[in-house]
């Protein structure tokens, strides 16, 4: 029996964090946490690897730092010891004085509810030894059917996000994950049982410095299960060049995040569910694809500065040129308005519609959901204000590329317009092949207005800003329409102290063109905004900027609503 006595005397179980070197996402992962009213926190912070890095690091110990809203103990280390010895190290640390824990990694974000959805499955389990872990994360592809709302149990662990007691983590240290593989054999578990991910990682266990595979086959060499909700809790934001064994993970993202934690309805025996052993079998068969490889195989040969040249000319987005008017950039520009663009995206939207495709960008299409939009919770909260009733004006929203992966958890929110404003030719195509009562597509915020009957409550530029012709005219037209929120979504603002007119050259990989873009000005945006609004939301965004430019979302809330 392991020490269930001291979990239920200890009310508080600790949030174990892990960090490196990405300051952007901690703050959402520090906002998550916030707004689960975590009580306690212990901090590990790896150190730099390089000189770059340190500043970094020195960045996420600063935010570290500031946390004045719950019990954070922070350790600061002085060497890197890289993802998966800082967390076998620091959950070993742990586990020595905390009968239970929650292990949170810095580029993890959960819904409200989380922490609590943990804590109680780790206070009710506390005297089933057969369950050695819990979990806030699972996915469609391994989720048993027929669920009905309750939590199930598996028998292959988690690492994003999950809580143990001590006596779980006893024997972790006492072999390698391909050790523990082969005693988990001697029960009769294949080394593949779980998984064709797990026995790659086994043998690449001490090369990667991973930490996460050991324990999956500690559960299977002791028997041990995992408690999982039946809908995911929690999003992966890490998915970027910074991450640590993050590359196989796209294939991993989840629908966007239902708004609530599912019932705790306790298993009446701890017994694994049926159909999870041959759903982990199907979903990873693929995990390590032949093209992959080939293509990492033709990059190690190719010379780096002509890969990167290739790479810059036919792979990347371009920003070229200073003009000096709108109509200089536009005379050079192909425009965004060409029939094969409105096509490509019209097929693209159709996939995410049929859900062949998690969500699109400018026509390309990618499997897996979007990153958790940082703006639903503000979006949530202003629609519960009205009663659940929600307009949105998506300025430059295509057919819809942030409504329909967002779409069903809008749907939780009441009663949604989401209005679209776009050129001609998009408008046409919406209005015929995708609006619905919902989603509604129009050229003019006038037209918006008249078919909701209503002013908005929220308007939308995600990446928009930057290709109107006069960006700060069309932003003083929205607040004149006295929104409670301006969302200013991933846009290109100047760091050089002006604005810059550009032509951004789309690769050919995507589609061939061209179009104006601007460099904003931060200064009379944040001048004509602050007159109404309160800055609630500042962060830098992971997308690689051009030189003098930074991507920015700016959230602005009307003052006399907050």
């Amino acid at each position: 029996m392991r020490a269930a006595e001291s979990t239920r005397t200890d009310p508080v179980i600790p949030v174990v964090l892990f960090a490196h070197a990405r300051p952007q996402h901690l703050r959402h992962v520090l906002a998550s946490l916030r707004e689960n009213k975590v009580p306690r926190i212990v901090a590990y912070s790896d150190g730099a690897r390089t000189q770059a890095e340190a500043e970094r690091v020195e960045e996420v110990r600063r935010l570290l730092r500031e946390v004045d809203w719950a019990d954070l103990t922070l350790v600061e280390r002085a060497q890197n010891l890289g993802l998966g010895l800082n967390v076998r190290s620091g959950v070993g640390e742990i586990a020595t004085h905390h009968a239970a824990f929650i292990v949170w990694e810095d580029d993890l974000v959960a819904i409200s509810g989380t922490y609590d959805w943990l804590c109680t499955a780790l206070k009710v389990h506390a005297d089933s030894p057969q369950i050695m872990s819990v979990s806030a994360w699972t996915h469609p592809r391994i989720t048993p059917p027929h669920l009905e709302g309750n939590p199930y149990l598996d028998a292959r662990a988690e690492c994003w996000v999950w809580g143990a007691w001590s006596s779980s983590w006893e024997g972790m240290e006492s072999g390698t994950a391909r050790e523990k593989q082969h005693r988990a054999r001697l029960r009769g578990v294949a080394p593949d049982a779980y998984g064709a991910d797990l026995p790659a990682m086994a043998r690449d266990e001490a090369r990667r410095n991973l930490w996460a595979v050991r324990w999956l086959y500690h559960h299977l060499e002791h028997g041990g299960l995992c408690l999982r909700p039946p809908h995911s809790l929690v999003e992966h934001i890490g998915f970027d060049a910074h991450a640590s064994n993050a590359a196989a993970a796209l294939r991993w993202r989840n629908p966007p995040l239902l708004p609530n934690p599912p019932r705790t309805v306790i298993p009446e025996r701890p017994a694994e569910h049926p159909g999870c052993r041959s759903l982990w079998t199907n979903a990873t068969r693929h995990e390590r694809p032949f093209l992959p490889r080939l293509k990492r195989l033709v990059r190690g040969l190719v010379p780096r500065a002509l890969f990167d040249a290739y790479q810059q000319r036919f792979r990347r987005v371009r920003w070229e040129g200073d003009f000096s008017s709108w109509a200089a950039a536009k005379a050079v520009a192909t425009g965004y308005d060409a029939p094969e663009i409105l096509q490509r995206v019209t097929r693209a939207t159709r996939r995410v519609v049929e859900r062949q495709a998690g969500f699109e960008r400018d026509g390309v299409t990618f499997a897996y959901a979007p990153e958790p939009w940082s703006a639903l919770p503000l979006i949530r909260r202003v629609a519960a204000e009205a009663d659940g009733q929600l307009h949105l004006i998506d300025v430059g929203g295509s057919l819809g590329s942030t409504y329909h992966p967002h779409r069903e958890v809008l749907r939780e929110i009441g009663s949604v317009r989401w209005s679209v404003i776009e050129q001609p030719s998009f408008v046409a195509v919406g209005k015929r092949s995708f609006q619905t009562d919902v989603l509604r597509f129009h050229e003019t915020f006038a037209a918006a207005l008249s078919d909701a009957g209503r002013p908005p409550d929220a308007v939308l530029l995600s990446s928009s800003l930057s290709y109107l012709p006069d960006p700060l005219r069309a932003l003083a037209e929205l607040v004149a329409l006295r929104p409670r929120l301006v969302l200013i979504d991933c846009t290109l603002f100047s760091t050089t102290g002006r604005a810059r007119l550009t032509l951004q050259q789309v690769p050919p990989s995507i589609y061939r063109a061209s179009y104006p873009c601007w460099f904003l000005d931060p200064e009379p945006i944040l001048t004509l905004l602050s007159e109404s609004y309160n800055l609630i939301h500042d962060a830098d965004e992971s997308a690689p900027p051009p030189r003098g430019a930074r991507f920015r979302s700016l959230y602005w809330r009307r003052r006399d609503t907050t």
